[in-house]
């Protein structure tokens, strides 16, 4: 009889979880309690009638046989809970792996973007450059101040100054962005435009 019951168990869940084996044995216990209850309610009937007997022997066959289904179920959970955590584990570490894999692949990525916009920045040639204009400029306004009250004369363009303000704003967005959250950074200087 058990092994039929194993049989049709099988067929019915191939694989069953521990969720379900759980199921299974409250299902059992409950049957069982419910027939030891008739079975119990028959035995002053069973010692007056055969037929009463017969049933009740039937009821306590089937009272043990439920039991021994709750007894090999309750054997199989642990291992079917091993299992199912062995498996959680498993996933859960080659979940991280993928993670991993695709946080380090994000990360190769965000630094060659990086490698390519600071390699665009202002080089040190470009600067030099610049401080040869500013010399330049403020040479030829010191000459034509004697004769020029020009602003341009006055304030000569200094174009080293000028790349510097434009670096020293960007640092200043760098430092402000960890207060301004997921908002745009912008770079609209308000004093350049006045």
């Amino acid at each position: 009889m058990i092994l039929q019951w194993l049989r049709s168990l099988r067929q019915q869940h191939p694989t069953m979880s521990s969720a379900g084996i759980r199921r299974h044995i409250a299902d059992r216990r409950q049957q069982r309690d419910q027939r030891a209850a008739t079975r119990d309610a028959l035995a002053l009937d069973a010692m007056r009638s055969d037929s009463a007997a017969e049933q009740y022997q039937r009821l306590d066959a089937e009272v043990a046989e439920l039991a021994q289904q709750v007894q090999m179920l309750e054997a199989a959970l642990p291992r079917a809970e091993q299992q199912e955590a062995e498996a959680a584990r498993q996933a859960d570490a080659k979940a991280r792996t993928k993670r991993m894999q695709d946080y380090q692949c994000q990360t190769a990525e965000a630094k060659r973007w990086a490698d390519a916009l600071i390699a665009r920045l202002t080089t040190g040639e470009e600067l030099t450059q610049a401080r040869t204009l500013r010399d330049a400029l403020r040479e030829e306004a010191r000459a034509l101040s004697r004769w020029s009250d020009d602003v341009t004369v006055r304030r000569p363009l200094n174009p080293l100054e000028a790349i510097h303000d434009a670096l020293a704003l960007r640092v200043q967005r760098i430092e402000r962005s960890r207060w301004i959250g997921s908002h745009p950074i912008t770079l609209d200087d308000k004093r350049a435009a006045s």
